[in-house]
C-alpha cells in the first residue's frame, strides 16, 4: 500500500519521555520499545466501505504511539496493510455489480485522503 503523504511535524526541543504500557505477566509498567529502534505493525482496511469513527480512532492510537516514538528520538519502523481480498468486499463488489479490484482501490484512495485530512503520520521508517 502506498502512503498518504505526511503532514509536518514541528521539532520539539529536548526529548520525549518513554512510552510505558502495561505488562500483565508482571503486573508493573515497561517501556513500550526498548533500545534505539521501535517497531509496529498496525493491521490496515477491509476497504469495502467508507473510513468511520472506529478507523480514525484505531489510527489515531498508533499516530500517537508514532510520535512519541519520534519525538524520543527512536527510529521507527511502522507497517500497515490493506486486507484487500475479503468476504465483505467480494459481498459489497457483487451487491453493486463493480469488480472488486476497483471497489478496493476507490476506498483505499478515500482511505488515504481521509488519513491526510486527520493528519495522520503516515508509515514511516526513519
Amino acid at each position: 500500500m502506498h502512503a498518504w503523504p505526511a503532514s509536518e511535524v514541528p521539532a520539539l526541543p529536548g526529548q520525549g519521555r518513554d512510552l510505558r504500557i502495561h505488562d500483565t505477566a508482571t503486573g508493573g509498567l515497561i517501556t513500550s520499545a526498548p533500545g534505539p529502534v521501535a517497531r509496529i505493525y498496525v493491521c490496515g482496511i477491509t476497504p469495502y466501505d467508507a473510513t468511520h469513527i472506529g478507523h480514525a480512532a484505531t489510527y489515531n492510537a498508533f499516530d500517537l504511539v508514532q510520535r512519541v516514538w519520534l519525538d524520543t528520538k527512536r527510529q521507527v519502523h511502522y507497517v500497515q496493510n490493506v486486507t484487500d481480498v475479503d468476504d465483505p468486499l467480494l459481498e459489497r463488489a457483487e451487491r453493486d455489480g463493480v469488480d472488486w479490484v476497483e471497489l478496493a482501490e476507490r476506498e483505499t484512495t478515500l482511505f488515504r485522503e481521509d488519513m491526510t485530512a486527520l493528519r495522520m503520520l503516515p508509515r514511516v521508517s526513519t
